[in-house]
């Protein structure tokens, strides 16, 4: 299932705001570039993660099918790109920053069997460090691929564990048996 990716609230007015010159303002249309850019890196990363794990990408719902539904939530973008056709230039210590929601449900029945979440930011430099689409996008890269590894590691020892308990406990956990 592709990727939902949405944007921190308030983002395109924050990001216009801290200085951006008239011609550099970042548009509606730069924001829909931005997220397809982000749903296709998304999606390519996970599904190469996902499949270099053994799991097989199907289309439709069958036995033994988990229906894993990624969104990628409040993300922030240091450095967007713009239509600008000036010279501008950005500087961040955090390139990236955004939170992982994913459900996974048996795709025959629509039941929750699972939900993680897990907010990151991409590399924390000590000093702000130049920043720009391209910086982007090898950011989202790097964090969509920890997030896959992330949920292939889980969906790996959850299998290990099946059957589970009919009763699970707060704190119970995916530790071996």
């Amino acid at each position: 299932m592709p990727a939902n990716v949405t944007l921190e609230r308030d983002w395109l007015r924050d990001v216009n705001r801290r200085g951006a010159t008239l011609s550099g303002r970042v548009t509606a249309a730069d924001v829909q570039v931005l997220l397809e850019s982000a749903r296709t890196g998304f999606d390519g990363a996970w599904t190469d993660v996902f499949r270099s794990a053994g799991y097989e990408i199907v289309a439709a719902p069958g036995e033994d099918v988990l229906l894993v539904s990624p969104s990628v939530r409040d993300l922030q973008v240091s450095a967007p790109a713009s239509t600008t056709t000036g010279i501008e230039r950005n500087y961040a210590n955090v390139a990236v920053e955004a939170t992982l929601v994913v459900e996974m449900r048996d795709s025959r029945t629509g039941a929750l069997l699972g939900r993680m979440r897990d907010k990151r930011q991409t590399l924390k430099y000590p000093t702000l460090q130049r920043t720009d689409a391209a910086s982007n996008e090898r950011a989202l890269g790097r964090l969509f691929a920890l997030w896959g590894g992330i949920a292939t590691r889980e969906l790996s020892a959850l299998k290990a564990r099946s059957p589970l308990p009919e009763t699970l406990t707060p704190d119970w956990t995916l530790a071996p048996r």
